[in-house]
């Protein structure tokens, strides 16, 4: 996934350039939404500090950085894609070490096209986000206020909305339900959906993750499993399973992508919480969780609970709770954000549901909904499930808890 810059070309031959290589995302694909380059810079011993400067073809500067350590100091350029141009891009990555200046060139494609994509351009140049940055991805640079990106279904308008789609896409009364659900509850529950040979097919692949103790599958833990779907096809088929997303294409009026796959054999035992401090889209809504049972969920055995309505909540981010971003110790995040969404869904009565489907039934959240993992009360009882996260095409996808880049699996083709 990643590629060497060929080396810079040096105005002073004498002189190595500074800059060593950079390693970017797979540019085999279309660019959108976040993207990644990290450039790696080593200074010529006694010229000083280098500059690090970023522009793209014909444009002036969007970036720069003073690096003065004499070792190999490596630099993460995130890009909003949306603000470049659809189609070919050039980033000039330039250095300048005291009066020397050396210049390379990295080609990529863009693609932001979609309706969404161009509304939340749109917002991002209203809001002055920069085209690069280097710190962590942070939802301070989005206007989650800016009312012309709202998707249809957290608007006051919905009901009215849902009429419209209805008709245009001559919509059946069981898919009215459902988008009405997700409008009012917060999401859908859709039985016996998973046809029986793929859900058996899975049922084997996830026998033999344990037998071979895949990923550190182990039986009777709660921990979870990730990405079962990049090793077994059943589990991958199920990540991308076409009836899911045509029930996902019409909350989100785009094309679904897939960002991952959790897998339990046992209940989580999660604290409630809302999605949308671990998996952050822009603008807000655009990303929903899926939830499929493996096997019938039993009483005891730590069944999920979804608290109906919450996703009407005020959503949390790491800077409105004034917590650092997670470095592989969430001791700050269960002192600042947890207690927070406790204190939400007590505070507001919500109607507490504990989940006990059969196997093949599939729930669909929204975003915010406040919803986790109860006590597993009989620890011999297993909870097969899996479940995957998927954003719409054209958003920004992000984890505001970490700060890092968020995955959007490429779209499949026709």
């Amino acid at each position: 996934m990643s590629q060497i810059l060929e080396e810079a070309t040096a105005l002073y031959p004498a002189l190595e350039s500074p800059l060593i290589n950079a390693h970017h995302a797979d540019v085999a694909r279309p660019w959108s939404g976040l993207a990644e380059v990290i450039v790696e810079v080593q200074p010529n011993p006694g010229l000083g500090p280098v500059t690090l400067e970023v522009s793209f073809e014909n444009n002036p500067t969007v970036f720069a950085k003073e690096i003065a350590d004499p070792g190999i100091s490596q630099v993460r350029l995130r890009l909003h894609t949306h603000l470049l141009p659809d189609g070919p891009v050039v980033m000039v990555l330039t250095a300048k070490q005291d009066k020397f200046i050396w210049d390379a060139g990295l080609s990529f494609q863009v693609n932001n096209s979609s309706s969404l994509g161009l509304a939340v351009r749109e917002s991002l140049q209203r809001r002055g986000t920069p085209v690069v940055f280097d710190g962590p991805c942070d939802s301070q640079y989005y206007d989650y206020k800016d009312a012309a990106v709202v998707p249809w279904f957290d608007r006051t308008d919905a009901l009215e909305y849902l009429k419209t789609l209805a008709v245009e896409e001559n919509l059946t009364q069981q898919e009215v339900g459902r988008l009405k659900d997700f409008l009012e509850r917060g999401f859908i529950v859709m039985e016996d959906f998973i046809d029986k040979d793929l859900l058996q097919q899975v049922g084997l692949e996830l026998e033999d993750a344990i037998a071979k103790k895949v990923h550190g599958a182990e039986w009777g833990s709660s921990k979870r499993i990730e990405p079962l779907h990049t090793v077994y096809p059943g589990i991958r088929k199920l990540w991308k399973y076409e009836p899911i997303y045509r029930v996902l294409s019409l909350i989100f009026r785009s094309t679904p992508r897939a960002c991952q796959t959790l897998t339990y054999f046992f209940g989580s035992q999660q604290d409630a919480h809302q999605d949308t401090v671990h998996l952050t889209p822009f603008p807000a809504g655009y990303m929903c969780g899926v939830w499929v049972a493996i096997d019938d969920v039993r009483p005891d055995s730590g069944e999920l609970e979804v608290y109906v309505g919450s996703h009407r909540l005020p959503r949390v981010y790491m800077k409105d709770a004034g917590c650092p971003k997670v470095d592989g110790d969430w001791t700050q995040l269960g002192k600042l954000v947890v207690p927070r969404w406790r204190e939400m869904a007590n505070q507001h009565g919500f109607e507490r549901i504990l989940y006990r489907p059969k196997a093949g039934s599939v729930l669909i959240w929204h975003e915010n909904l406040m919803h986790g993992g109860t006590v597993r009360k009989d620890p011999s009882l297993s909870r097969r499930s899996i479940v995957s996260h998927v954003f719409a095409d054209g958003c920004i996808c992000f984890y505001d808890s970490t700060g890092l880049l968020g995955h959007m699996d490429p779209v499949d083709p026709a």
